[in-house]
């Protein structure tokens, strides 16, 4: 199976340049990971395709390092994939 995300604009406020592109490497990476493990959820449309993915909120608190936000915002777009 081969999966294709694309996000247009992943914004994290607190970090700098650098920190953002790894919060963006640790989505991707748990993204992968979740997928992985749990596979996608039978209510995706038949081609898989969505416009976008209405995720649940999460509170970024001060101090997470990039990988550690990169996480939870992928666990956040991941369940609020349909189900």
């Amino acid at each position: 199976m081969t999966v294709e995300l694309v996000i247009e604009s992943l914004v994290v406020p607190g970090f700098d340049a650098a920190g953002a592109f790894e919060v963006g490497a640790a989505v991707e990476t748990e993204l992968a990971r979740l997928l992985a493990e749990r596979g996608l959820p039978d209510g995706l449309a038949a081609d898989g395709k969505l416009a976008s993915v209405s995720a649940p909120e999460i509170e970024l608190t001060p101090g997470l390092t990039p990988q550690e936000a990169g996480r939870l915002i992928a666990r956040a777009i991941y369940d609020g994939l349909p189900r």
